[in-house]
């Protein structure tokens, strides 16, 4: 089996994103003990930094150690590699931006399946395809288990709601707050409602507890009481249908952040 990684978005990054890519830990190796007999450990090197920002010429990575696999991820902005080897097979994922293709190895075959240039790809080499085929289904799963443990651990505790104001300014707004224990620049992020209107933040840090209101109309139209703690984003073109809608943030590797659907 082969230890090598090579090269989505987090698409993420992880998701970033994945991964995302695909995730916010100081450049400092670390070590995450969970406790507990198969509880995991999470590796970092070249960790990404506090604004999930990723790009070709550094390399993230992070791994999760168990007594019976290990998971490594591998992104920058342009692709994504994933490996989960456990005794008895080695699953890889590599995404870029024109193919998505799982290679499980095992000694009763090797299986391709995926899509490379929008054509679907299932090729098998081996043995006992009905075992290998067993085995892909379940480590792609335990592997998409793994990828949302390193999302949870890398990304910015950020949450997005929709919310109605109850003071002069009547209009739905989506509220982003920061309740992670470091500053977030989110410029380069962006907001989605269910129907793909977006925007796209331009200088924006939050600080620790802060929070960000973001409006469709201007502050004209508006008059909103601002608050000094916090930051207000308004003319964004972005609504929210009071029947139902979903809020989507995205960091600058379209990495989904998080979600708020009501």
């Amino acid at each position: 089996m082969s230890d090598e990684l090579v090269s989505d978005r987090t698409g993420a990054v992880i998701s970033a994103v994945i991964l995302t890519a695909l995730i916010a830990f100081p450049a400092a190796s670390e070590n995450i003990d969970y406790g507990g007999e198969s509880s995991p450990i999470v590796e970092e090197s070249s960790a990404l930094n506090t604004e999930i920002n990723i790009d070709d010429a550094a390399t993230s990575e992070a791994s999760i150690e168990r007594v019976d696999s290990r998971y490594v991820v591998e992104e920058t902005h342009s692709f994504r590699v994933e490996e989960l080897s456990t005794a008895e097979a080695d699953l890889r994922l590599v995404v870029d931006n024109s193919s998505r293709l799982y290679t499980l190895e095992m000694p009763e075959g090797t299986l391709v399946q995926g899509v490379d240039e929008g054509r679907e790809v299932s090729r098998f080499e081996g043995a006992d395809r009905s075992t290998v085929s067993d085995k892909m289904s379940d480590l792609r799963s335990q592997l998409e288990e793994e990828r949302d443990l390193v999302k949870d651990e890398m990304t910015p505790d950020l949450e997005v709601r929709v919310t109605q104001s109850k003071t002069a300014d009547p209009d739905q707004r989506a509220v982003i707050s920061n309740f992670d224990e470091e500053a977030v620049d989110i410029e380069g992020w962006t907001l989605y409602n269910e129907n793909d209107e977006s925007h796209e933040f331009d200088d924006l840090v939050l600080t620790p507890g802060q929070q960000a209101y973001v409006y469709k109309e201007d502050n004209e139209t508006l008059n909103v009481s601002e608050a000094s703690e916090n930051h207000y984003v308004y003319d964004t073109g972005v609504s929210w249908n009071s029947f139902g809608d979903t809020a989507r943030l995205e960091n600058s590797d379209e990495v989904v952040i998080d979600i708020d659907s009501y």
